[in-house]
């Protein structure tokens, strides 16, 4: 109610007692009563209206003024915070808009995650990001950009926000022979270089650190051992090629293919997703994919660096993905 309109309503139950004196105090007492009430009830229903507009106001993240450190940090403060955008100040003190999800649980933590990045190239509408070349067919995918072996990177702002955990999933596919973590040029087996025909999560530079692993495999017969996956060859006769020691147990391994391997884009069975795997593999079961959760210590603000690498050129192999999702708290 505005100041005008509380003012006349005074003013009425003022002027409707006056007159009411003249003829009668019951109806003098009953009028003035009925209407006090109504304004204890429209006060009541402005004030309401106000302290929630004051709240919303000064609640962290629901504009620049009042910046959140965290989507976290917003729940914690208002528990029924919905998804959306919130502003949030990071270490640079430069307020941003960031969108939080307030109702993703990822590997047993709850709620609070600050998206990163979200490509789902299934939408029609969706492009990759500059540094990947767009596929159209055989699937709508985002690949490396270059011809030769190497890797194609992608930079993903976190806008200085500070966070101790990274949670997020890829769903790619095999194209022809990707050989897992096996090196054919000497060297190149450090977190600097194309480790892995893969896709490589890291964070920071000089030197890169490790988040997260994507190895694409060449198939899950035993045939070729230094090309499968470590949780591919159950039988370890010989055993399977070393796990570098900066990735640990933290990745995912696939293949598309379940026997020898052919010169194929392998569409029917998509990498890292948890599902497909043959009698000879146990990667479906291996870190629990599709979904990956790390723990990040120290915590930091360091943007991510999503890389596609392979040791080949593309007329033997590559690498793609169809979804990317990464989130951070």
């Amino acid at each position: 109610m505005t100041f005008l309109a509380l003012a006349s309503l005074v003013l009425l139950v003022y002027s409707t007692a006056v007159c009411a004196c003249e003829e009668n105090d019951v109806v003098v007492l009953t009028t003035a009563s009925r209407l006090r009430e109504e304004i204890r009830s429209e006060l009541n229903q402005a004030g309401n209206f106000l302290l929630t507009k004051i709240s919303q106001l000064f609640t962290p993240g629901s504009n620049s003024n009042f910046p959140a450190a965290s989507c976290k940090e917003i729940l914690q403060l208002a528990p029924q915070s919905p998804s959306g955008l919130y502003w949030l100040s990071g270490t640079n003190n430069r307020p941003r808009q960031m969108n939080c999800d307030m109702e993703r649980s990822c590997k047993g933590v709850a709620e609070g995650w600050m998206r990163v990045a979200s490509i789902d190239m299934t939408d029609t509408s969706s492009t990759c990001p500059s540094g990947l070349r767009t596929l159209t067919s055989p699937r709508r995918l985002c690949a490396r950009n270059i011809e030769v072996r190497g890797c194609s990177s992608v930079v993903l702002p976190v806008q200085g926000v500070e966070y101790s955990q990274v949670c997020g999933k890829i769903i790619g596919y095999q194209d022809k022979t990707p050989d897992g973590f096996h090196q054919r040029i000497i060297g190149h087996n450090t977190i600097e270089s194309y480790y892995v025909d893969g896709i490589s999560i890291t964070h920071g530079d000089n030197p890169r650190k490790h988040i997260w692993t994507f190895v694409a495999a060449l198939h899950e017969d035993d045939t070729i051992p230094n090309s499968v996956c470590p949780c591919t060859n159950t039988r370890n006769t010989p055993p399977p090629p070393d796990v570098p020691s900066f990735v640990g147990n933290d990745y995912f391994c696939d293949t598309g293919s379940e026997n020898f391997y052919k010169y194929i884009f392998y569409g029917d069975d998509p990498l890292w997703d948890g599902a497909g795997c043959g009698p000879n593999s146990t990667c479906c079961d291996w870190n629990s994919p599709p979904w990956f959760r790390k723990e990040i210590s120290p915590q930091t603000s360091n943007d991510i660096e999503v890389r596609l690498c392979v040791d080949e050129a593309r007329t033997n192999e590559d690498i793609n993905f169809e979804t990317l999702e990464i989130y951070v708290q």
